[in-house]
């Protein structure tokens, strides 16, 4: 809201309305000459963010899984940084292999895919772990403090696959 009102004192709404980009209509007129860098770098920033805790999230996932036994042991060892080499050189072979052999939009596209799979795995998981635990609570406080945000968490990620 705070934005939204932020926006309409600085441009007007009809032409918020009818941009494709309106933040960035609004940033143009208070940064004028500068917004197109600006923005550029915000960007930046924020995709190399995202990618750096996607790469570390994959590495300590295979990490998690290979511990778990689903995958090789030797993807469990440690450097004396408890970092997960093992696992983040594969997640590193894999992404350069993928950035390599298909376009960059295609590998955002499975990127996001993947990201939304998993989550709608972990509301599932949640709601199954409620359920599951009949000795917290009555059906009704179960249903309303687990399964009702998680299977909905996971229908709206599922919809947004």
């Amino acid at each position: 809201m705070t934005v939204a009102l932020s926006a309409t004192a600085v441009v007007p709404g009809d032409v918020l309305g009818v941009s494709p980009a309106p933040l960035a209509v609004v940033v143009g007129q208070v940064l004028r000459a500068r917004a197109a860098a600006a923005l550029t770098v915000i960007a930046l920033a924020a995709t190399a963010n995202t990618v750096l805790l996607l790469l570390v999230s994959a590495a300590r996932s295979i990490y998690g899984m290979a511990a778990a036994g689903v995958l090789p042991r030797r993807l469990v060892r440690l450097t004396t940084t408890q970092v997960p080499r093992e696992a983040m050189i594969v997640v590193i072979v894999l992404a350069m292999t993928l950035i390599s052999v298909g376009d960059l939009s295609a590998v955002a596209r499975l990127t996001d895919a993947m990201v939304l799979v998993s989550f709608v795995c972990v509301n599932l998981a949640f709601v199954w772990l409620a359920v599951r635990d009949r000795a917290s609570g009555t059906a009704l406080s179960r249903a309303r403090d687990a399964v009702v945000p998680g299977g909905g968490g996971a229908a709206m990620c599922a919809w947004l696959l």
